[in-house]
């Protein structure tokens, strides 16, 4: 049993992988020169992985929540950090994911 909160542990598996994506963004070499500052977030993720879908409700609750959260970090990574620029379709997309999402976790009443 975990220590944490399912939902709580998602959301740090989101940031681990945002900061992941980041690094290996950012870096001048490849995956490999990156690892050592990787490592401990990819294996944290792992656990935040691990136990966000073993203690959530459902499998679904779990998809959802994993896949808003690592899209709503993984876009403003983009934008706010990295600073790649995109046009009106990105946002769009965003929000009928976010849409969907709902829709999906409405389902499960």
């Amino acid at each position: 049993m975990s220590w944490v909160p399912w939902w709580t542990a998602g959301v740090i598996a989101n940031v681990c992988i945002m900061y992941v994506e980041q690094a290996n963004r950012r870096a001048t070499g490849d995956w490999i020169h990156t690892l050592p500052y990787t490592i401990v977030p990819i294996v944290i993720a792992q656990w935040g992985l691990y136990h966000a879908w073993k203690g959530a409700p459902t499998m679904m609750v779990a998809w959802v929540v994993s896949t808003l959260g690592n899209s709503a970090l993984r876009l403003g990574n983009s934008y706010y950090i990295i600073g790649e620029k995109f046009g009106w379709q990105v946002p769009v997309g965003a929000v009928i994911m976010l849409l969907g999402g709902l829709i999906v976790k409405a389902g499960q009443r």
